[in-house]
């Protein structure tokens, strides 16, 4: 009796043992089966796809030609990827970060946000310091403008009534040296290996007497086509690159 008690508590752990174990001295592939009786299988499976992230276009390049002619790059607005190998396929990725001049702008387009002048000012000075070129010296400029608001009362005065209204005028000195239109021209990505592709955005410079703000806003169709322009640099230098590797260039996403 007792080795029959013995036996089945045995079979039973058999059975209620994990069917896949897995052990830190095989490679991540590699795992074994357990058998109905107990045994261990050894079990190899596909290796998993290299995955690599690139900080460069050269190594992207440097792979793609690597693998070649099992290999193939595409680009996109977020992303340049190389699909290397056939049997096993990996990839190598480098993402495409927007600027923080980039970003911002988008973002006023987005919000439509009106700025205090000290909030104009101050994004003259820190994001947009290296950008103003094209601009002359327009933090000064905007640091120059007054802002004044007055109010004068109207009443109307009858039998049996009485109103009063006010009526509130802005006047805005200094705006001389201010131009309707500014361009900014910044990087236009945040990623170190690309701070020389740059683009320009040319924006609307629109003050508010009433509200003693201002209003910057990008040109519709600027931000567009400023990233094309700038996603093309880079096309034409991985077709640079790869013109003689035979390496196929897709604009896209794997």
């Amino acid at each position: 009796m007792l080795k029959e008690a013995l036996q089945y508590m045995n079979e039973l752990g058999k059975s209620a043992a994990p069917t896949i174990v897995e052990t830190s001295r095989e490679p991540n592939h590699v795992y074994f089966i357990r058998r109905g009786n107990g045994e261990l299988e050894k079990v190899s499976a596909s290796e998993r796809p290299e995955a690599h992230t690139a900080l460069s276009l050269q190594a992207i390049t440097d792979k793609a030609i690597e693998y070649a002619p099992e290999a193939e790059v595409w680009y996109s607005p977020t992303e340049i990827v190389a699909v290397v190998g056939a049997a096993h396929p990996g990839t190598v990725k480098l993402a495409l970060v927007p600027s923080d001049q980039y970003t911002r702008l988008a973002e006023l387009k987005r919000t439509k946000q009106a700025m205090t002048q000290i909030e104009l000012v101050r994004d003259l000075r820190t994001t947009f310091r290296d950008s103003l070129a094209l601009c002359g010296d327009l933090a000064e400029s905007v640091r120059r403008v007054n802002f004044k608001a007055t109010s004068t009362t109207q009443g109307e005065v009858g039998h049996g009534k009485a109103s009063l209204g006010r009526e509130i005028t802005g006047e805005v000195t200094g705006l001389k040296t201010i131009p309707e239109y500014v361009t900014f021209d910044f990087p236009a990505y945040a990623n170190p290996a690309f701070r020389k592709v740059r683009c320009q955005v040319e924006c609307a410079l629109e003050p508010d007497a009433s509200n003693g703000c201002f209003r910057l806003m990008p040109l519709p169709g600027q931000l567009e086509v400023a990233a094309e322009a700038a996603l093309q640099i880079l096309a034409d230098q991985l077709k640079e690159e790869l013109q003689d590797s035979g390496v196929p260039i897709f604009f896209g996403k794997p």
